[in-house]
């Protein structure tokens, strides 16, 4: 029987875009893009390829995420990322390999950041540039404290959609914030945001957000939260202080349908 080699490239450039968009373009850029092949770098430049980049992977544990390998970051930091910045919408980025990244190119069309292992001294030291960012993820296994919001507010004024993942208890929750008798207490204000997602974060969180006490949310209309730890955090939807950041929402997320409490409309009187 007669046996024919064919060569990747030796199909056509509508063959090789539906192979390449089935795989992980991180896999895709690295192995293909700038490789002194002007056809592929012309295929790869689609931007099915180059407008979300992640460079993240989860590990064993589901709190835990680590960056990919060394020598993809290395490589896309040399000869992929200065090629194809332009293009850039959409970043998903770990502690680790995070400096790199954000320092050997400007994204200047980048509106959506996913970010993980990140703290206070990170925000403050790469973030102070990216005033185009509407869309943010952040996710750590250690506490995101008051002061952390206040920058977060700070440094993306732009902000529409957040969505905060953390387990962990807020350490300064009862004790050096205390609210009502610190007059250096500054309120978060987040002008612009208008959807807040913290299903995956620990009750904290919740009356982080919701208290006015704390944060100021005057166009909020889209919140995703755990039923339950709503009812516990709002004593039942009776609870004064987090009536005005809910007064406006008018897409209301649950893991699952209930039943809603009695006063749950003068929470969320649009509902």
């Amino acid at each position: 029987m007669h046996q024919s080699n064919v060569n990747l490239l030796d199909l056509p450039n509508e063959i090789l875009l539906k192979i390449f968009k089935i795989l992980n373009n991180i896999d895709i850029l690295y192995s293909l893009f700038d490789i002194d092949n002007q056809r592929l770098d012309m295929i790869l430049q689609e931007k099915t390829f180059t407008t979300s980049l992640n460079f993240v992977l989860p590990t064993l544990y589901d709190s835990f995420f680590s960056s990919i390998a060394h020598s993809i970051i290395d490589r896309f930091c040399i000869n992929i990322l200065p090629k194809i910045n332009n293009d850039i919408k959409s970043l998903t980025l770990e502690s680790k390999s995070m400096e790199r990244i954000l320092r050997v190119a400007d994204y200047p069309n980048l509106t959506e950041l996913k970010l993980y292992h990140v703290n206070n001294h990170i925000i403050s030291q790469y973030f102070t540039n990216f005033s185009h960012v509407t869309d943010l993820m952040v996710h750590d296994i250690r506490p995101f404290e008051h002061e952390f919001f206040l920058r977060i507010a700070r440094f993306f004024p732009f902000l529409k959609i957040l969505s905060v993942s953390n387990v962990e208890s807020q350490f300064m929750m009862n004790s050096y914030w205390n609210i009502d008798n610190n007059p250096l207490y500054s309120i978060v204000e987040y002008p612009n945001l208008i959807s807040l997602d913290l299903r995956s974060s620990y009750i904290d969180y919740i009356d982080q957000f919701l208290n006015q006490k704390k944060t100021h949310l005057p166009r909020l209309t889209k919140l995703a939260v755990n039923y339950d730890e709503l009812i516990m955090i709002t004593y039942n939807f009776t609870r004064k202080s987090l009536l005005r950041n809910c007064a406006q929402v008018k897409e209301l997320l649950f893991e699952r349908a209930f039943t809603h409490k009695k006063h749950f409309y003068n929470y969320f009187p649009l509902l």
